[in-house]
């Protein structure tokens, strides 16, 4: 059972840093107490005055943010790199994505640099965005076999988007052989955790009888259909014309009864 908050407040109050970190977590997200991201943020920073690294990284998430305080990226830019050479994912994911997508501080050298610190340490949505990166090819050369590799470690890491990646580059070849079969694999396992292409996918598989799934329009229109309820286009399209090619096939099998 967790401890209270009155206890936790009192550590807090004695100078612990880790229930100082905890105090900010529990106004932040409303646990035992009234959320309030000004009083999470007071919390934080008497933590990060003990250089706690995860308190540092929740500081300047909302100063970078501007929730609870005054908005201030320089500030937040210095917790993050505080956090992150203390060996905080978080923050070094963080600092890999502003230095990818900041209009002003857009540097390519860094946010490669600082991804590959998070997702050495764990952070799958590092080794996810480091396969994009690479896959895609728009601000560092393209590498296939590099980006396939990083799908397949944030997608050990359960990492739903990189699952689908995973799959995808097993359909088409890159970066590994191709093999549809592996491809299923992948599908599968994101299509029942609710991944909208993955459902997709794993319908086309199953209307076409491909990866070593017997052909099943039936459940092919069961993927579908998912794939439809959350807004899927051409998921929508597949069901119409998978209907009618049944509805042909089944007046042709009565025709010659």
């Amino acid at each position: 059972m967790s401890e209270s908050i009155e206890v936790i407040r009192e550590k807090a109050n004695q100078g612990d840093s880790n229930a100082q970190y905890e105090m900010g977590n529990l106004y932040a997200k409303g646990e035992q107490v009234e959320s309030d991201l000004s009083e999470a943020a007071v919390w934080y920073t008497k933590a990060t005055e003990q250089e706690h690294p995860d308190a540092m990284c929740n500081l300047a998430y909302l100063l970078y943010t501007g929730q609870g305080v005054d908005q201030d990226e320089g500030k937040a830019m210095e917790w993050f790199s505080k956090a992150a050479e203390a060996g905080q994912p978080q923050a070094a994911l963080n600092l890999g994505i502003h230095f990818t997508e900041s209009q002003v501080e857009a540097n390519i050298e860094k946010a490669l640099h600082w991804l590959k610190v998070a997702a050495a340490n764990g952070e799958p949505e590092a080794a996810h965005n480091l396969g994009i990166l690479y896959f895609e090819g728009s601000k560092v050369d393209a590498d296939w076999d590099l980006a396939f590799q990083y799908f397949n470690q944030a997608a050990d890491l359960d990492f739903m988007e990189s699952i689908y990646c995973v799959g995808f580059c097993y359909s088409k070849g890159y970066g590994v052989e191709k093999s549809e079969t592996e491809a299923v694999k992948f599908y599968k396992r994101c299509a029942e955790a609710g991944h909208v292409n993955g459902q997709y996918n794993l319908g086309l598989h199953y209307e076409y009888g491909v990866g070593g799934l017997e052909t099943d329009p039936e459940e092919a229109l069961f993927w579908y259909q998912k794939a439809s309820n959350q807004g899927h286009e051409r998921a929508a399209e597949s069901i119409r014309l998978l209907e009618e090619s049944m509805k042909q096939s089944s007046g042709e099998t009565s025709e010659n009864s």
